[in-house]
């Protein structure tokens, strides 16, 4: 379920937006079973690809009477017409709360849409309940399945990579993505695909050829596990960010390959631990990667607290995961200080600093203007600190 933030702080972005984010530009169809008016939610306030792009992202304007009576047959003649006048490389459905509750069967639902418009469909029946990471990689699950291609992977390409979790959600839209292609290029390896952006449904679906796989957010670990398993792709949890943390992700994406061995979680060589008590806030691969780039850069020795309720082996032992705005509040009440998404602000301890990290996925678009691109750079990290 999702945290449940009972005073002051915003929520993580759902299960829902996950989804949506993570399939916005591979050309297929996604619906939400949900009523009329909430597409906003999902894409101008959670995806800033809307304002530039298209997508074929829709709401099925689910009535009182539809939840009352069932309807079924009303939602898939109305995908199979629109399948036919837009002619989608495949049909995503995903739900929200209220078709959750009353058992919608969309896996059936999909089936029968498939059948009848011969559009590849499939289903992630979500409801909204949890997070944007848990959207995220069904969705990605669902469409490797789907649409890679076995052969691909009799063929591997040296020094190959997928970047794995690249969506706007997690990955700012300042040139961070960009930053973390030239960083990869520069280092000798060649990108075979960018799931989700930047790359065609058929570049993903070759993603079996790649040699080893580089996760940027919790949301495609699953998708991960799921090309390690089936065609050997071994994985690497991590963002490179600063120059110290690009050095440790080079080392991993090298042993990966060497060894076929999965790093879920960076740890940085122990230094000399400072007496400050510093916490960062914010979805584990990134938190984590951050942690040790200051760690080494800057000798501050920061506690992760992934508020995701994700992979505990994302994280060090050291690192908690509290899922409520209480728990959160007790466990930073000592920090001298945070480094958090602007909204947190309202629960840092008063005489405690703050390093404001904007993160879409937790304050949607408020902030954006702000979000830094922090790949593979030399960063003055105590310019960056303001008193709450």
């Amino acid at each position: 379920m999702n945290p449940v933030y009972s005073k002051a702080i915003s929520c993580y972005a759902s299960d829902t937006a996950g989804v949506c984010s993570a399939l916005f530009e591979l050309g297929g169809m996604t619906v939400v079973h949900d009523a009329s008016g909430c597409n906003s939610t999902y894409s101008t306030f959670d995806e800033p690809r809307w304002y530039n792009s298209d997508s074929m992202t829709y709401i099925s304007a689910l009535t009182e009477k539809d939840v009352v009576c069932g309807n079924d047959d009303k939602l898939i003649d109305d995908i199979v017409r629109a399948a036919g006048e837009l002619h989608p490389a495949f049909i995503m459905l995903t739900c929200s709360v209220i078709p959750f509750m009353t058992g919608c069967d969309l896996d059936a639902i999909a089936r029968e849409v498939e059948n009848s418009c011969h559009v590849p469909a499939f289903a992630v029946t979500l409801g909204g309940m949890t997070h944007y990471t848990v959207g995220m990689n069904q969705a990605y699950c669902r469409l490797a399945e789907r649409f890679l291609l076995p052969g691909a992977a009799e063929n591997k390409i040296p020094r190959s990579v997928n970047i794995l979790g690249a969506t706007p959600l997690d990955l700012p839209m300042n040139g961070t993505l960009e930053s973390l292609k030239m960083f990869l290029q520069r280092n000798d390896f060649s990108i075979q695909s960018i799931w989700s952006m930047g790359s065609t449904l058929d570049e993903l679906a070759r993603s079996a050829g790649a040699e080893v796989n580089l996760v940027i957010s919790s949301g495609a670990v699953e998708l991960a596990e799921y090309m390690f398993k089936e065609y050997n792709i071994p994985f690497v949890c991590a963002q490179p960010i600063g120059v110290a943390a690009a050095e440790r992700v080079l080392s991993a994406l090298e042993e990966a390959i060497k060894l076929k061995r999965n790093t879920f979680c960076l740890e940085a060589p122990p230094r000399g631990r400072d007496s400050g008590k510093k916490y960062i806030i914010g979805e584990s691969v990134f938190a984590r990667s951050l942690a040790v780039a200051l760690q080494q850069e800057c000798n501050w020795s920061c506690c992760v607290i992934d508020p995701l309720a994700g992979r505990r082996e994302l994280l060090t032992a050291d690192d908690l995961q509290k899922n409520s705005e209480t728990e959160l509040e007790l466990a930073i009440a000592d920090a001298e200080l945070v480094i958090a998404d602007n909204m947190y602000e309202v629960i840092v301890p008063e005489n405690a600093q703050m390093l404001k990290i904007p993160h879409t996925a937790f304050s949607g678009r408020c902030y954006r203007k702000q979000q830094l691109d922090l790949i593979d750079r030399t960063i003055d990290w105590e310019s960056l600190l303001c008193r709450k």
